[in-house]
């Protein structure tokens, strides 16, 4: 039986067209979530208002600043075995966070990297491509890989803090996480495509 602990964390920043479906996504897990954490990096909408009647950990930054130092944040305060980061628009499907979880105990996976479903309920013609293409490119690659997809990964806390986190100088939506994943694999531990465990 499963006995790992998920911390969800979510940067946030004007996220208030899709945040709500990410975490009602999130409240029909499969999988048991401990907590989830959302740093807020000081929105400026609705974000923070839409969430108050769910039972999550909010946390608003009064500068803005960056997604990874949300990440990071989020990562220092959390509970948890295991640190799931999830990007805001991000909606899971019931069983993404029990593959997750068994891709980990199945195998030597220090980190795992989740998979975009080829279908998706956003509507605009560059959400379908992007969404699309990142699962093609993915999919043509190994099952042993040396980068994260901060957008839906797990990462052992344990060795997320030995990496001292997401590099927060560098931008996010750049190669911040793959940058991380080069520094996780430089110490010989293992990321994992998840889809390729099912």
């Amino acid at each position: 039986m499963n006995s790992n602990k998920l911390s969800v964390i979510i940067p946030t920043y004007n996220s208030e067209k899709y945040i709500e479906n990410t975490v009602n996504s999130l409240k029909k897990s499969q999988y048991p979530i401990h907590e989830i954490i959302l740093i807020d990096d000081s929105s400026n909408d609705n974000t923070i208002s839409i969430l108050s009647d769910f039972n999550i950990k909010i946390y608003k930054q009064v500068n803005h600043t960056n997604a990874n130092r949300c990440r990071n944040i989020g990562a220092r305060i959390s509970t948890s075995d295991i640190l799931v980061f999830l990007d805001s628009d991000v909606i899971i499907k019931p069983d993404t966070l029990l593959n997750l979880v068994n891709s980990f105990e199945n195998s030597e996976a220090s980190a795992v990297v989740g998979l975009y479903a080829v279908s998706h309920s956003y509507k605009s013609i560059f959400s379908k491509y992007k969404n699309l293409w990142i699962r093609y490119s993915y999919l043509k690659s190994q099952p042993s890989i040396d980068w994260i997809f901060a957008a839906i990964s797990g990462i052992k806390k344990d060795v997320f803090l030995q990496i001292s986190g997401f590099d927060e100088s560098l931008k996010t939506n750049q190669i911040d996480d793959i940058e991380l994943g080069k520094r996780i694999s430089s110490l010989g531990l293992k990321i994992f495509l998840i889809l390729k465990w099912k």
